[in-house]
């Protein structure tokens, strides 16, 4: 018998408080998460400072199973700084032919290209991150 794989469950985090309020949810919980960046988000905080923000919380929660994407809007040259600079994935929305190029050169690297998911909640607004990423993770469990 297969066995299932439990879904990730996203949040856009914004900061390095976001992003570990977030993982304390999964560690306290055992759900795994995936840390988005805003759309955008490589352009507006750079794929080093998202990647020590990702980086930051898996140390301060090994116990978690955080994942993260790095948002690069429609821009082909900032995902190539993003795979340089070793970013896990990428989200970019162009056309199919370049996406599937820059798929290619990401593979090789070691990066993912992905959609960007609609299903995510978002912390911008949030006064309290960390409740507010238990209460969605308790209701998509």
């Amino acid at each position: 018998m297969a066995e299932m794989t439990q879904e990730r469950i996203a949040f856009i985090v914004f900061d390095r408080d976001h992003a570990l309020a977030v993982a304390e949810a999964a560690a306290e919980t055992g759900v795994p998460v995936c840390l988005l960046s805003p759309p955008h988000g490589a352009s507006i905080l750079g794929a080093d400072v998202f990647k020590a923000i990702v980086a930051d919380a898996r140390v301060r929660f090994p116990e978690a199973d955080i994942s993260a994407v790095l948002d690069c809007g429609d821009e082909p040259g900032t995902t190539l700084g993003a795979v340089r600079h070793g970013i896990e994935a990428v989200s970019l929305a162009v056309e199919p032919e370049i996406l599937e190029r820059i798929a290619d050169m990401a593979s090789q690297s070691g990066t993912e290209v992905t959609e960007r998911t609609t299903d995510a909640y978002d912390l911008s607004r949030s006064a309290d991150p960390a409740a507010d990423a238990q209460r969605w993770i308790s209701k998509r469990r």
